[in-house]
């Protein structure tokens, strides 16, 4: 939760409010890229810091990375923050490789790495949905696996803060995986994603979070079955209105104090991984509940979705075609 940093305070000698990850280790990657981070005069705590919360992310799925099958292609997509310099990407990426060769069984297949721009989560989802469908020519056939990260940092005493109450995080989802077998490992799986049309003409600012999160809803189940909504806004402000008056209209029998998460108020700004972050807590969510989970993201670009936990999805598609 965001509290005063004694490690951060202000020029007045007053402690900044961050929601600071306390118990971090950044030495597991200090220790990796030492002598690299020296020669490229990389000095930017906030990238150590990021690097390892990425880490402890991948150490969630471990067990179903091994458990791919050989010879699988791994195909990662990894946002990471747009001011990150051309020396700092090439040094990140040289050090995921590294770290998910160390992870993956002798026999795995290549390893290819796209870093993408901090420019929101519709984009990226929307291509691996047409990737799934067998759109997208880039994995050159055989078998292949997608692994989707984001991580970033905004606890710098080096710069200014950035946000309000900065905040750092990371997150790793393996959304399209080829099972090598009943595991339980696959349970780290994306719960089903259901893929709304976008609205036909634009709309107001002030309704926009309110008709896309309608669009997701027609798309999705039926809105009384949704038991939870995620959401990257904090506690007050526009963002934060315009989500609450959004589920009291739509969703009017959710109960907005004990199933509204709003990650702003728990984690602070998260940069470039709050949508991610947003979208692995939902699907855990879906997961654990066992009910859809409404995903419902404020800002510059809103989007929504629903995702719905496999039983669900797969009782949904029988029930369809019977």
């Amino acid at each position: 939760m965001p509290e005063p940093d004694p490690q951060w305070p202000d020029d007045q000698g007053l402690l900044r409010l961050s929601a600071r990850c306390a118990t971090l280790d950044v030495s597991r990657v200090t220790r990796a890229l030492g002598e690299a981070a020296a020669s490229a005069a990389v000095e930017r705590p906030a990238l150590w810091r990021a690097l390892a919360l990425q880490a402890d992310a991948l150490d969630g799925l471990q067990a179903a990375l091994q458990q791919l099958p050989s010879h699988t292609r791994l195909n990662v997509q990894w946002t990471v923050p747009d001011h990150w310099t051309a020396d700092e990407r090439s040094l990140a990426q040289s050090w995921l490789k590294d770290e998910l060769m160390a992870r993956l069984w002798p026999d795995a297949g290549p390893v290819e790495i796209r870093l993408l721009p901090a420019v929101g989560l519709a984009g990226m989802l929307h291509r691996l949905h047409a990737e799934s469908l067998g759109n997208d020519e880039s994995s050159g056939g055989g078998t292949s696996a997608t692994l989707v990260l984001a991580c970033d940092s905004l606890i710098d005493p080096q710069h200014a803060p950035t946000a309000a109450v900065p905040g750092e995080a990371a997150a790793a989802l393996l959304v399209q995986a080829p099972r090598a077998g009943d595991t339980s490992a696959h349970d780290e799986v994306l719960a089903q994603l259901s893929w709304p049309a976008s609205p036909t003409s634009d709309v107001p600012p002030e309704r926009a979070v309110h008709d896309i999160a309608a669009h997701a809803l027609k798309a999705g189940p039926p809105t009384s079955a949704v038991g939870r909504v995620v959401s990257n806004v904090a506690l007050a402000g526009p963002d934060a209105q315009q989500v609450l008056d959004t589920i009291v209209e739509l969703l009017p029998e959710l109960d907005v104090g004990e199933r509204l998460c709003r990650i702003g108020v728990a984690c602070g700004d998260l940069g470039c991984a709050g949508p991610l972050v947003a979208l692995a807590l939902g699907s855990h969510a879906s997961r654990h509940d066992r009910a859809p989970v409404l995903l419902l993201l404020a800002g510059p670009q809103p989007w929504a979705a629903v995702l719905s936990p496999t039983q669900v999805a797969s009782s949904a598609a029988e029930a369809s075609s019977s």
